[in-house]
C-alpha cells in the first residue's frame, strides 16, 4: 500500500531514523540504513517512500508496513531466504576450487587432498 499523504504524516529518513527505538549496545539506527531499506531494500522488501520538493519523505505507518512484511517473511514456513553478496562470493570461490580441482589428474588430486588434510 503506497503512502496517503493526507492520511499520514510525512517524516523526512532522519526524522524516522531519530524515532526509531535504539539497537545493539544503544546505537541509533543510522539514516543510512534508513535509506537503504528505501533504495535497495532489505531480503526483498522496500521501505516505501515518495519525494517532496528535494527530500526523500516517508512515514511510520510505512516504517510499520516494512517491519510487519519482514517480520512475516521470517515467520512464513518456506519463504525464500535471500543469499547475501557474501555468500554469493564464498559459492562462487568453492565452485572454482572444485573446477580446478577435478582437471588436475588423479595422482595430483590425491597428493593435494592429502597435503590438504595434514
Amino acid at each position: 500500500m503506497p503512502i496517503d499523504i493526507t492520511r499520514e504524516e510525512l517524516l523526512s529518513l532522519t526524522e524516522i531514523a531519530q524515532r526509531l527505538p535504539a539497537r545493539r549496545a544503544g546505537k541509533r539506527t543510522h539514516v543510512s540504513c534508513i535509506w537503504r531499506w528505501v533504495t535497495s531494500g532489505l531480503r526483498g522488501i522496500q521501505l516505501e517512500a515518495i519525494r517532496v520538493g528535494g527530500v526523500t519523505c516517508s512515514s511510520m505507518p510505512a516504517v510499520q508496513r516494512f517491519f510487519d512484511a519482514l517480520t512475516k517473511q521470517r515467520i512464513v514456513r518456506g519463504a525464500p531466504r535471500t543469499t547475501t553478496a557474501a555468500e554469493l562470493a564464498r559459492r562462487q570461490r568453492v565452485s572454482r576450487e572444485v573446477d580446478v580441482s577435478l582437471r588436475q589428474p588423479t595422482e595430483q588430486r590425491s597428493s593435494a587432498e592429502t597435503t590438504v588434510a595434514t
